[in-house]
């Protein structure tokens, strides 16, 4: 455990918060808050909610909104407090207060507390062993019956050219965070191949086209923690 909090601690997206959302914004035309905030629809009041990796909190705001009882965690202490700012300026989110957690997802050890678990444009920081080594502690921490949400880049689909198209969309974002936070370079990952790996079942897949045309460069993907037998 003490090697991966080490490997998980060195990235670092203090520096990139102030710019973080807008960026995205602008670089995905509002899908990717898009795919982030869908996964509100499938959440249910007084559920216990976990952003890890919760970055500028857009997706925790629409959840506290509908009465959720969120724990919000990151590892960069300027997109936590731009997660806790939006929230509780909002004078029509829940009146559960939700909790803010500065720290890594690895020490974060409530096994089988939470019901719902959003890893949205998390997972992709980490080169692979990592990211399954991630993935499997969040399995931990959802209930039996819980379920993960993951909003993220799409595989890439249609045609040779629309592929490359995608391919090259996403190794900018992927190149530019490598430069500026220090995450790891690797191809888009295929999240429900992994599912079965740490103990999950993949359950639903939502598309989000880009330009609402053509094959869908993002995705929203859930997998279901089964009940104990």
């Amino acid at each position: 455990m003490k090697e991966l909090l080490g490997r998980t601690a060195r990235y670092n997206y203090n520096h990139t918060a102030w710019f973080y959302q807008p960026l995205a914004a602008l670089y995905s035309a509002g899908v990717i808050k898009a795919s982030k905030v869908a996964q509100v629809e499938y959440m249910q009041a007084g559920e216990r909610v976990l952003y890890a990796g919760v970055g500028t909190g857009e997706d925790a705001l629409e959840a506290a909104r509908k009465g959720l009882r969120l724990t919000c965690i990151d590892l960069s202490p300027a997109m936590l407090e731009r997660t806790r700012h939006i929230i509780e300026q909002e004078k029509h989110s829940s009146a559960v207060r939700p909790e803010f957690i500065c720290g890594d997802i690895m020490q974060h050890d409530r096994f089988e507390r939470y019901d719902v678990i959003c890893a949205n444009y998390f997972l992709n920081v980490f080169a692979e062993p990592l990211m399954v080594d991630v993935l499997a502690h969040l399995t931990r921490l959802l209930k039996p019956g819980g379920r993960l949400m993951i909003a993220d880049f799409a595989l890439p689909q249609g045609n040779w050219l629309q592929k490359g198209l995608h391919t090259l969309y996403y190794r900018i974002a992927n190149t530019f965070y490598w430069s500026l936070s220090g995450n790891d370079l690797h191809p888009i990952y295929d999240y429900p191949k992994y599912f079965t790996k740490v103990g999950l079942l993949p359950t639903a897949t939502k598309h989000f086209p880009l330009l609402r045309r053509g094959p869908a460069w993002y995705w929203s993907v859930t997998a279901t923690k089964p009940q104990m037998q």
